[in-house]
């Protein structure tokens, strides 16, 4: 079960690190 709870914070970070780097780019 940790182990899954793992991936999902791992894959928010990705996106709100995406999301980030998307608004640099726009900006």
């Amino acid at each position: 079960m940790s182990g899954d709870k793992m991936e999902v914070e791992l894959a928010e970070e990705k996106m709100n690190s995406m999301e980030h780097s998307e608004q640099h780019y726009f900006k």
